[in-house]
């Protein structure tokens, strides 16, 4: 086999995210709808230019779909909608308590694993074709949403303590 440029492998593996995400979509009863993307060239930029473009939708997508009503086909996509509630209000609660509060407890230990959840998130998103592996893949950033919402916590109770003291 050999050794292989990292660069290259990772360009290589980067524009096949398309015809992959296509591929996952085959006799899938959830599929995940391709946008529409106003540069659809074949080069190397127009690729990488589509999946920027779809990464908001389709990174929403993995995170919180199926939701509760259309997205609904079988038992099992109704309990995954039922527990994507659950994921969406703890992003909506790491999102107000992260401006109310202006920071995020230990953020420099935090800082790898929201690099990995970025990353992963939008990589995933543009990857999965079908909402049931996506919602099966997305296990593996619950670990972050975790630590965000201990972060979120204990920032909300220092930001308290620091109020407190500073009105003695």
């Amino acid at each position: 086999m050999g050794l292989k440029n990292p660069g290259k492998v990772i360009f290589d593996e980067a524009e096949a995210i398309p015809v992959r995400n296509e591929l996952n979509k085959i006799d899938a009863a959830s599929v995940i709808e391709t946008q529409t993307c106003p540069n659809a060239g074949d080069s190397r930029f127009d690729k990488y230019f589509c999946i920027a473009y779809r990464a908001p939708y389709t990174t929403f997508t993995f995170l919180f779909r199926p939701i509760l009503g259309s997205d609904v086909t079988s038992t099992s996509s109704l309990s995954a909608a039922i527990e994507n509630v659950f994921w969406l209000a703890s992003a909506l609660f790491i999102m107000i308590m992260f401006i109310r509060n202006r920071r995020l407890a230990f953020f420099g230990a935090l800082a790898p694993s929201l690099l990995f959840f970025t990353i992963y998130t939008i990589g995933a998103g543009a990857y999965e074709g079908n909402m049931g592996t996506a919602f099966r893949h997305k296990s593996l950033i619950l670990w972050v949403v975790i630590l965000l919402l201990a972060s979120t916590i204990v920032a909300t109770k220092e930001r308290k303590a620091e109020s407190k003291g500073s009105t003695s």
